[in-house]
């Protein structure tokens, strides 16, 4: 099975499903991982960040993919969509691991496109958002399942049914 998890800044993937990603390394899928931003506004050094999640995806067993867009500025439109459609067309992932709170695109956004490009892709919105709107976006924009942050250790290894 291939597994793409997407994140905005360096360290999201791996706090937001990082045991979920495991499990699926255990069971042998390939993982990727799309990081939108090296996080250069954050509280560490751009390079400590990056050598971060590179090491984060080491143990995880997953290739690390960057966006290169700006921290705190990934533009919705052509340039942010085309990435994610790049990179979704390279890896065809069987499921998607989401977060809502995406620089500039929404989650759901993300979502329903992925959903009308390649139906058969399960997308779990993964996010800490407890809001009964975001829920009800999510499931209006194809996905899955819906999992908060807090329930991760809990989190199993997503199948296609």
């Amino acid at each position: 099975m291939n597994v793409l998890a997407v994140g905005a800044h360096p360290d999201d993937v791996e706090l937001g499903c990082g045991g979920a990603l495991a499990l699926h390394r255990l069971a042998g899928d390939r993982i990727w991982v799309l990081v939108m931003t090296v996080g250069e506004r954050g509280p560490q050094f751009q390079v400590t960040r990056m050598a971060e999640q590179q090491a984060a995806c080491d143990v995880l067993g997953a290739e690390l993919l960057w966006g290169g867009f700006p921290d705190c500025d990934v533009a919705s439109g052509s340039r942010a969509v085309g990435l994610i459609e790049e990179v979704m067309a390279e890896v065809r992932p069987d499921v998607v691991l989401m977060d809502i709170r995406m620089p500039g695109r929404s989650g759901f956004e993300a979502t329903a496109f992925l959903k009308a490009e390649l139906p058969e892709t399960k997308v779990v919105i993964v996010t800490a958002s407890e809001d009964d709107d975001d829920l009800f976006e999510a499931i209006k924009s194809g996905a899955a399942a819906y999992r908060l942050f807090e329930m991760l250790p809990m989190m199993p290894r997503f199948t296609v049914q």
